[in-house]
Protein backbone atom coordinates (compact mmCIF):
# COMPACT_ATOMS: atom_id res chain seq x y z
CA UNK A 1 0.00 0.00 0.00
CA UNK A 2 1.79 3.06 -0.86
CA UNK A 3 1.57 6.14 1.52
CA UNK A 4 -1.59 7.80 2.10
CA UNK A 5 -4.12 5.45 0.47
CA UNK A 6 -5.04 4.12 3.89
CA UNK A 7 -7.47 7.46 3.96
CA UNK A 8 -8.61 6.85 0.63
CA UNK A 9 -11.97 6.08 2.07
CA UNK A 10 -12.73 8.76 4.29
CA UNK A 11 -11.54 11.27 1.72
CA UNK A 12 -13.41 10.34 -0.72
CA UNK A 13 -17.04 9.86 1.52
CA UNK A 14 -15.37 13.88 2.29
CA UNK A 15 -15.41 14.81 -1.51
CA UNK A 16 -18.32 12.91 -2.43
CA UNK A 17 -20.02 15.04 0.46
CA UNK A 18 -18.46 18.45 0.64
CA UNK A 19 -18.06 18.91 -3.10
CA UNK A 20 -19.68 16.35 -5.71
CA UNK A 21 -23.06 16.41 -4.09
CA UNK A 22 -23.36 20.88 -3.63
CA UNK A 23 -21.60 20.98 -7.26
CA UNK A 24 -24.59 18.41 -8.75
CA UNK A 25 -27.21 20.36 -6.33
CA UNK A 26 -25.91 23.75 -7.61
CA UNK A 27 -26.94 22.27 -11.36
CA UNK A 28 -30.18 20.44 -10.73
CA UNK A 29 -28.83 17.29 -10.97
CA UNK A 30 -30.19 14.37 -8.58
CA UNK A 31 -27.57 11.23 -9.37
CA UNK A 32 -28.44 7.94 -8.22
CA UNK A 33 -24.67 7.11 -8.01
CA UNK A 34 -21.41 9.01 -7.51
CA UNK A 35 -17.85 7.66 -8.56
CA UNK A 36 -15.62 9.53 -6.84
CA UNK A 37 -11.73 9.20 -8.74
CA UNK A 38 -8.53 10.33 -7.24
CA UNK A 39 -5.41 10.28 -9.18
CA UNK A 40 -1.59 10.85 -8.62
CA UNK A 41 -0.95 12.38 -11.84
CA UNK A 42 -3.01 12.83 -14.22
CA UNK A 43 -4.30 9.81 -16.62
CA UNK A 44 -5.99 10.20 -19.77
CA UNK A 45 -9.33 8.10 -19.55
CA UNK A 46 -9.50 4.21 -19.83
CA UNK A 47 -5.41 4.50 -19.99
CA UNK A 48 -3.17 1.81 -17.60
CA UNK A 49 -0.89 3.52 -15.72
CA UNK A 50 0.38 1.08 -13.22
CA UNK A 51 3.29 3.59 -12.11
CA UNK A 52 0.34 6.45 -11.26
CA UNK A 53 -1.56 5.26 -7.93
CA UNK A 54 -5.30 5.35 -8.59
CA UNK A 55 -8.31 5.16 -6.16
CA UNK A 56 -11.99 4.74 -6.78
CA UNK A 57 -14.96 4.67 -4.67
CA UNK A 58 -18.86 4.65 -5.26
CA UNK A 59 -21.60 6.05 -3.60
CA UNK A 60 -25.26 5.81 -3.58
CA UNK A 61 -26.95 8.88 -3.06
CA UNK A 62 -30.37 8.51 -1.04
CA UNK A 63 -31.61 11.17 0.73
CA UNK A 64 -29.04 13.75 -0.02
CA UNK A 65 -26.11 11.88 1.38
CA UNK A 66 -23.23 9.81 0.07
CA UNK A 67 -23.24 6.18 0.86
CA UNK A 68 -20.46 3.78 0.57
CA UNK A 69 -20.58 0.54 -0.62
CA UNK A 70 -22.36 0.76 -3.91
CA UNK A 71 -19.81 -1.19 -6.04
Amino acid sequence: MRPGFARGPADATWLCTYLALPALSANDVTPAQVVVSVSGAEVPFGEATPDVPQFFEGFAVADGACQWGLF
